[in-house]
């Protein structure tokens, strides 16, 4: 089935319940390709289970998702893998016993759409690898354990794991959690980087100083519905937005 609209992704008129809890209230999200979107609000807004609805870790009790005129609503996570749709998660949840390199490795031999499509072995993987964890500066620590890892390192290596799909779509949840005032700006400079490559990106992140500093638009949720949109000029000075972030 697929959509006559422009959006690159939309998702249209969602709800979600976890028993008598509503998530998500005929929420509607878009995107046009190549857009820098930031996704807020105040702890259990829904923005996870938003981008859970778009990368298929959840199914909508109702609603619709489209990507790229396709719909989607019903495919698995792996299914939107591979057509392009990649996520990072809060909690980066490596193989403990692997390398880096070994967990990125992974990360492209069953994740890549180029990788399958070319059926290319392991030893292409692996160079893949290295070049995803150079490109991050990470290429000194390739064969370090995750538990040995830095928290800016743990956020690089989920980062490499997403992009090692290569993706269109690039979900971030924030993947800038427990960071320094300088790791942030690092990482803010590798998705600037990675957005000019023509990617686009949603990012779910409670630093506001990184959200409007990357991104062009932003979205806001609260309990579970969009209560805001606009740019980060408009959100910063929407009194319902000021509201439920400070209070009356």
């Amino acid at each position: 089935m697929t959509d006559d609209g422009g959006d690159f992704l939309s998702a249209t008129h969602i709800f979600k319940s976890f028993g008598g809890i509503k998530a998500l209230t005929d929420v509607s999200f878009k995107l046009k390709k190549g857009e820098r979107v930031g996704l807020i609000g105040p702890n259990g807004s829904g923005k996870t289970t938003l981008l859970n609805i778009i990368s298929g870790v959840f199914k909508p009790d109702s609603g619709r998702v489209v990507f790229e005129q396709t719909d989607i609503t019903t495919r698995p996570a792996h299914a939107r893998t591979e057509m392009g749709i990649a996520r990072t998660f809060q909690v980066p949840r490596p193989f403990q016993t692997l390398s880096l390199l070994d967990n990125v490795k992974i990360a492209v031999m069953y994740g890549s759409r180029d990788h399958k499509k070319t059926k290319s072995g392991s030893s292409r993987a692996s160079d893949t690898a290295k070049n995803l964890l150079k490109r991050l500066g990470l290429e000194p620590k390739e064969q370090t354990l995750p538990k040995e890892l830095t928290q800016i390192d743990m956020r690089k290596m989920e980062l490499a794991r997403a992009l090692a799909v290569g993706p269109k779509l690039l979900l971030l949840d924030e993947v800038m959690a427990g960071l320094t005032s300088d790791e942030v700006d690092e990482v803010l400079k590798i998705l600037l980087s990675i957005h000019e490559e023509g990617i686009t990106i949603v990012m779910v992140e409670h630093i506001m100083r990184a959200i409007m500093n990357f991104c062009e638009r932003i979205v806001v949720l609260s309990e579970g519905r969009q209560i805001a949109s606009g740019t980060t000029n408009e959100i910063a000075n929407d009194r319902e937005v000021i509201r439920v972030y400070l209070g009356e």
